[in-house]
């Protein structure tokens, strides 16, 4: 009995945080709710179209070379990059929702435990970073399906994935923020070593960027090698890095 009463509870406190989305104003008003999932759907639709015509774009205009579709192992980096910014994105707006909310104040004033609120705001950010990632990483998979026009099962498991991906991405992160959440508490109290730090790092990526400037031909015909010597040589670079991280390269495959 217990056990279905704290459900309940935690129930409750994320119906209370869902108040912004779609789902939860489905009883009040059917018709506005239907249309603003009718023009979600559609915007997943046309995010999906502007990624195939990017690619199409991009082909016509000989950016790949000979190839008529941009090459797997870039694909690959892209997702990749999306899926490394998704979760550290997720990982301090999740650690800000949880730590330094000030809707925190309002649910734990209700009878119930700490930790019940603590989950049901992880329900809760799951349910929204599962909103997110379908209107953006959803399309990024999709795209390559229609690319290489591959069969509709690859659709369901694109599917399959991103769901999965965004609530294993929720979990791992909800554990993670809580060490993140004494380390910026240390760095809060210590504003001079977190300017130092930061200073450390443009200065870093500064040197990072003029080594690689020093690196670069002086005649560099950007656009005369692009397609015999540039581009292959991304390709290389990034079918190596595919290969290295094969177990994670069959997420996008």
């Amino acid at each position: 009995m217990e056990g279905k009463t704290r459900i309940r509870h935690i129930g409750v406190l994320v119906a209370l945080q869902l108040r912004g989305l779609f789902i939860f104003s489905f009883r009040k008003n059917k018709k506005e709710t239907l249309l603003k999932l009718f023009f979600y759907v559609l915007g997943i639709a046309a995010m999906t179209g502007l990624l195939y015509l990017l690619n199409f774009a991009l082909a016509f205009f000989g950016i790949f070379g000979m190839n008529p579709n941009l090459p797997l192992p870039l694909w690959n980096m892209a997702f990749l990059a999306f899926c490394i910014f998704a979760f550290l994105s997720t990982l301090f707006r999740l650690n800000d929702s949880l730590f330094y909310s000030k809707d925190n104040e309002i649910l734990l004033a209700y009878p119930v435990p700490a930790e019940d609120v603590f989950l049901a705001k992880i329900i809760f950010y799951g349910i929204q970073e599962l909103v997110r990632s379908l209107f953006f990483l959803f399309p990024l998979l999709a795209s390559i399906g229609i690319t290489y026009r591959v069969g509709a099962g690859y659709y369901f498991y694109v599917l399959l994935a991103t769901i999965v991906l965004s609530l294993l991405c929720v979990s791992i992160c909800s554990v993670l923020s809580i060490p993140l959440f004494h380390v910026r508490r240390f760095f809060a109290k210590f504003p001079l070593l977190q300017s130092l730090l930061f200073l450390a790092f443009l200065v870093g990526l500064t040197v990072l960027v003029f080594l690689a400037m020093s690196a670069l031909p002086e005649n560099l015909a950007l656009i005369d090698k692009w397609s015999l010597e540039y581009f292959p040589a991304i390709v290389r670079v990034t079918t190596n890095i595919s290969i290295w991280l094969y177990p994670f390269n069959l997420l996008s495959l």
